[in-house]
């Protein structure tokens, strides 16, 4: 349950960010196609349809509009460094963790168990 709050707090903020993102009138041209693939990989964190994919190109994405690589809005959330360092870890959380029970994943490609065998004496 929590890796699915977790999922939905950060794929909504990202989105909200990126449909922010397709208001702002300064926008330089290969904004709304950054925007658009943002909020792509929100809707796939949201339900959980291949989390750590998504996850992976999100964080991307966040970490090239905070270097500048990449555009985006001029009234962004993004542009204070505890925000990013703060979505960033949780990106990662998302990544090492997996979707969680409550996915997609998960009732596409079944629940994993690591069983680690202890070693005899």
């Amino acid at each position: 349950m929590a890796l699915l709050l977790l999922r939905a707090v950060v794929g909504f903020l990202l989105a909200n960010e990126a449909l922010s993102s397709f208001r702002d009138p300064d926008f330089s041209s290969g904004g709304p196609y950054l925007a658009a693939i943002l909020l792509a990989f929100s809707a796939l964190l949201i339900v959980g349809l291949l989390a750590p994919l998504a996850a992976v190109a999100m964080a991307v994405a966040t970490l090239g509009t905070n270097r500048h690589f990449l555009p985006a809005a001029s009234s962004t959330l993004l542009g204070s460094p505890v925000v990013i360092v703060l979505l960033e870890t949780m990106l990662l959380v998302i990544v090492l963790q997996g979707a969680g029970a409550y996915s997609i994943d998960a009732r596409v490609f079944g629940r994993r168990e690591i069983i680690i065998p202890l070693p005899r004496e």
